[in-house]
């Protein structure tokens, strides 16, 4: 069991450690407001259909059980789309590279996330809050959000899906079959992508318990 990094993007590191993917100046450190210490990751959102957004990136190593907090916050009047807001990606290097997974924000700003091409249905499937009552994010807020995803053992259904909004869990979802043979987690992307204002990224930690 190993806690990889816990970033709260103060100086002197700032973003030294994260990569930039589809960048313009629209994901920046800034000293606007913070969760912890002075500084944050501030993503500035304008459109509600426009795809292919900025993002950061980081790598950790390879696992089959991940666990992901981190505090993210709105701006007055955020504007989330019905296309999806994207917060943030769990992604692989491993061949194939499915199921990769979007966490995102609907409409009514209630978070969620999409499996991607998932190894069972072959299909990109969205999984709701499924434990009541379903939590909609306000504006000028910190929420700590927590994602647990364990891929299943080869050939059983025995994966799991768990999403903790301020230390309460809210989705459960599990007993399936999504990842393949040889699949891992080992990279995350903070993700720009569908929405009107500004969203707020800080103390974003990755690890395997």
């Amino acid at each position: 069991m190993a806690i990889y990094w816990d970033d709260d993007f103060e100086a002197p590191t700032n973003l030294v450690n994260w990569g930039t993917e589809n960048q313009g100046a629209t994901i920046v450190l800034t000293n606007q407001v913070a969760f912890t210490g002075t500084q944050s990751v501030r993503g500035d959102y304008s459109s509600l259909i426009t795809g292919s957004g900025p993002s950061i990136y980081r790598g950790y190593p390879a696992t089959t059980d991940v666990w992901a907090r981190f505090y993210y916050r709105l701006s007055t009047g955020f504007q989330a789309s019905s296309s999806w807001t994207k917060v943030l990606f769990f992604t692989t290097t491993a061949s194939p590279a499915q199921p990769t997974w979007w966490l995102t924000i609907g409409p009514s700003k209630e978070l969620n996330i999409h499996g991607q091409s998932l190894f069972d249905s072959g299909i990109t499937e969205i999984f709701f809050q499924n434990i009541a009552p379903t939590v909609l994010f306000v504006d000028n807020r910190w929420y700590c959000i927590e994602v647990h995803l364990r891929d299943n053992t080869a050939g059983q259904a025995n994966s799991l899906l768990e999403i903790y909004i301020d230390g309460v869990l809210k989705a459960l979802h599990q007993n399936r079959q999504w990842a393949g043979p040889g699949h891992f987690y080992n990279f995350t992307n903070i993700y720009q992508e569908r929405g009107i204002g500004s969203a707020w990224w800080d103390r974003v930690a990755f690890s395997n318990t």
